[in-house]
């Protein structure tokens, strides 16, 4: 608790004690001075009609009493008045010498009702006097007045004394009830003290802490409440805990990615494969449009929040890379007949489109490669039938294109039944130590006049101390031969060069030409069977098509792995990592 609730609490009291002694002060002042009064106005009364009924108002005597002995017995001044108001006898004054009373408030009301009462003040005496005045009859006829008169200075005294006591007691009962105010407050303010901190520790998820209160009445109940509380609310919170523990375990165990959007859009949880596919930082907290950029998926939301029922789509993703997805969105309803936001599962389908279109090409290739050389070899063979054989020269030459038509037929088929027996395993590799150098120099001096006829010159680089390496030589050499003879192929000026490196984590020997290059987009599928860049060129450089996909299938049974890299109009290097 802070010290303005103290402050707040002793204006508190300032008030209360100031009302307290107003209330006290207006009270004695008036109420009480009024009783005061009220009792004097009975007495006086009384006494002035026990004296009215002994006077005789034709002399003015009262059995025989002189009226300043009376005064002494009574404490008052009298006066007796006659009917007309004229004084016929005093206690303090001679009567000749006083005005008419007749007009006296006193007289005239109890000429009216009996009885009557004033109070004035007195210059003479500086004090206010009361005045009672009672009408005497003798046979049913006013006789005269008998008015007693008293100061008030005494009452007022009185009335001051009795003041200055309640005053007193008020004021002690104010500072008793003070002090034990600000006593109970101290103790208030401790209990209060130990419930925020053991509230703020709860805010700041302690749940060990428990509050012990004694003797606290209402504030012990509470403090049993409170460890209830945390009790229950620890358990809540571990239950909640394993909960999202569960559906974490269960997002980050779908293999799909996944986005819980809420109504307005905006992603509020990913699994670890939303992540990736996005590729530019998390989703979560930012809009499905940020994260998800295609039409499709749009429109998808849109018609799931029109229905309100699952729908499934295809798309593709061009950002960060390439993507065909197949998109899955459901409604998220938290209350019945509420849309509190949708949950999206994208299956990534690119291995499959690129599989089927593989299939395609590889059908629409093998036709097409198989079919160019047979239609050449039925077509001479027909012309030599028909009687070019006897065309001595013209036969000649018919016979040589269907040996080099039967060649390329022999080479598609060996490259094939090559990769064929890679992927089945039935050409095994066997791995021993050669010398990387000593093969690259073997490599280079096959392809050295075939290079050089194309006004391109082969280099070899170097670039470790030990070149011995672990694999299958023969294989190794036909990786290297494919490899030199495409950027031959692909290379119209420049040089080639051939070499081994070292890497951060390994050794590599790579291959790196000035040709044409690859654009970007078609980097990742070099390595596909038939896929070509350029097909015409390469039909016409008398390429099969499976050059890299044979160079990729034996790394790959080394266990290496191959990495292309290439700049259009700059050239290409394949890098291929020894492990």
């Amino acid at each position: 608790m802070k010290r303005p609730f103290f402050r707040r609490l002793f204006i508190l009291f300032a008030i209360i004690f100031i009302v307290s002694i107003f209330f006290t002060e207006f009270y004695i002042t008036r109420i009480v001075r009024m009783n005061f009064i009220e009792n004097i106005r009975k007495n006086l009364s009384i006494q002035a009609t026990l004296i009215a009924d002994s006077t005789d108002f034709n002399s003015g005597s009262i059995a025989g009493l002189s009226l300043r002995k009376l005064k002494k017995m009574t404490g008052s001044r009298i006066t007796i008045v006659s009917p007309d108001g004229t004084v016929i006898g005093d206690s303090d004054k001679n009567p000749s010498t006083m005005d008419n009373h007749g007009n006296r408030p006193e007289i005239q009301q109890a000429g009216i009702s009996g009885t009557g009462w004033s109070i004035r003040h007195s210059n003479t005496l500086n004090d206010d006097l009361f005045y009672t005045a009672v009408k005497a009859q003798r046979n049913g006829k006013p006789a005269g007045y008998v008015r007693l008169a008293v100061r008030l200075h005494k009452v007022n005294e009185e009335i001051n004394s009795l003041r200055f006591r309640i005053i007193g007691g008020v004021v002690l009962v104010l500072v008793a009830s003070g002090i034990l105010t600000v006593l109970q407050t101290v103790r208030i303010r401790s209990y209060v003290r130990q419930i925020t901190d053991f509230t703020g520790a709860l805010a700041r998820g302690i749940f060990t802490r428990r509050l012990h209160i004694k003797g606290g009445g209402e504030f012990s109940e509470i403090a049993k409440d409170l460890n209830r509380m945390s009790k229950d609310l620890k358990a809540l919170l571990s239950l909640k805990d394993a909960e999202a523990s569960r559906l974490n375990v269960m997002l980050t165990s779908i293999p799909d990615p996944l986005l819980i959007i809420n109504k307005e859009g905006i992603v509020e949880r990913s699994n670890e494969a939303a992540r990736d596919l996005m590729g530019k930082g998390s989703p979560t907290g930012r809009h499905f449009y940020e994260v998800v950029r295609s039409p499709e998926f749009f429109s998808l939301v849109d018609k799931v929040k029109e229905k309100q029922s699952t729908s499934v789509a295809d798309m593709k993703i061009d950002d960060p890379a390439e993507r065909y997805m197949t998109v899955r969105i459901s409604p998220l309803f938290y209350r019945e007949g509420d849309l509190s936001g949708y949950i999206a599962i994208l299956h990534d389908t690119t291995k499959l489109r690129r599989l089927e279109e593989m299939r395609k090409d590889f059908v629409a290739n093998v036709s097409h490669e198989i079919k160019t050389p047979v239609t050449a070899i039925s077509g001479f063979a027909e012309t030599l039938i028909d009687g070019a054989i006897d065309d001595r020269e013209n036969a000649l030459d018919f016979l040589r294109t269907i040996q080099s038509h039967s060649r390329r037929l022999n080479r598609l088929v060996d490259d094939l039944l090559t990769i064929s027996k890679i992927e089945l395993g039935i050409e095994g590799i066997h791995k021993t130590e050669i010398d990387a150098e000593e093969l690259i120099d073997s490599v280079i001096g096959t392809l050295k006049n075939r290079a050089e006829g194309r006004g391109l010159s082969l280099n070899k680089i170097i670039n470790v101390a030990e070149t011995h390496i672990q694999a299958d030589r023969d294989r190794l050499i036909e990786i290297l031969l494919n490899l030199v003879d495409n950027a031959i192929k692909f290379t119209e000026k420049g040089d080639i060069t051939i070499g081994l490196d070292k890497g951060e984590k390994a050794k590599y020997l790579f291959v790196k030409d000035t040709g044409i290059g690859v654009p970007g987009k078609h980097i990742s599928r070099l390595g596909e069977r038939f896929f070509r860049v350029d097909t015409s060129r390469s039909r016409e450089l008398g390429g099969t098509g499976l050059g890299l996909a044979i160079v990729k299938h034996l790394v790959k049974a080394h266990d290496w792995e191959m990495k292309i890299e290439s700049e259009e109009e700059k050239g290409t290097t394949v890098k291929i990592y020894i492990s």
